[in-house]
């Protein structure tokens, strides 16, 4: 006994049993017991998230083992909430909230929008659904590193192939990995690519032919472009699944914010001070 009153667990246990006698014999014998009903739904639901898990359908035995865990759970559960175990526990409430937020999802993805909706939805958001910029060019790099004045170096370069066409010259510049003609890249990509100050200055050019020297963060570079095409607004009937898509994103969003404003109203929020 004395190896046992050195065990947590064991008074522990001792409380629960003194619980259940004072209990019992304050209210007597509870003739009445929860019941965990299981469902042919259930064992479904248990058989497929175990296939989806192990990709294969459980033997028999281990859907006995899998509806016993699930009583388990449902007994454990029942208990707590007994003992008043949810409350004040974060984690629980983060949860709930999140169901609770799923019932107004749900409600929301059952609508689907008109054509009416579609168009209304695209031209609201028309800033959206343009274009990114597009610009062909040709670069020839010079490397900083193999050369002190390297704007100075640029500038020479520049002042040699200005009277020429790209298609003139066959090599000019320093080696480099990027190649030298870029066709019809995007403002991301050339950011991507060459960084956002040589990105900006490149689009930043409202014709076509040689430019000035442009430093990226690879070194300098004296660049020919041949073809600009400015940001367009995108057909809707191009991209009516993307539409559709934010559209629905957007009315999710707008039944959780009513939902919240609904369900606030039947609170009266009082902060207290800390005196």
């Amino acid at each position: 006994m004395n190896r046992y009153a050195k065990e947590p667990l064991f008074y522990f246990l001792l409380i629960g049993l003194g619980i259940f006698v004072i209990d019992h014999f304050f209210n007597g014998a509870d003739e009445s017991i929860d019941e965990i009903i299981i469902t042919d739904d259930d064992v479904s639901r248990l058989s497929q998230f175990y296939k989806k898990n192990w990709n294969e359908d459980p033997s028999p035995e281990t859907i006995e083992k899998l509806i016993a865990e699930y009583v388990d759970s449902e007994i454990y559960y029942k208990e707590a909430l007994k003992l008043n175990l949810d409350h004040n526990d974060e984690i629980i409430k983060r949860r709930l909230r999140q169901k609770y937020e799923f019932v107004a999802q749900d409600l929301a993805d059952t609508q689907d929008p008109s054509e009416e909706d579609l168009q209304a939805f695209y031209k609201e958001h028309i800033e959206d659904y343009r274009s990114e910029p597009q610009i062909t060019f040709y670069q020839y790099y010079i490397n900083s590193d193999l050369h002190k004045d390297d704007v100075g170096v640029a500038q020479k370069l520049y002042q040699k192939l200005r009277s020429k066409q790209p298609s003139e010259i066959e090599k000019s510049g320093d080696a480099f990995h990027i190649v030298t003609f870029q066709d019809s890249k995007e403002l991301s990509e050339v950011t991507r690519v060459f960084g956002s100050e040589f990105a900006a200055s490149l689009f930043a050019t409202t014709e076509t032919g040689w430019q000035e020297p442009i430093r990226s963060g690879f070194g300098m570079h004296v660049v020919h472009v041949t073809e600009s095409t400015d940001s367009q607004e995108i057909p809707l009937e191009e991209i009516i699944d993307e539409v559709k898509i934010d559209w629905k994103t957007s009315n999710r969003q707008y039944f959780s914010d009513a939902l919240t404003d609904a369900i606030r109203k039947n609170y009266k929020i009082i902060r207290q001070d800390g005196e």
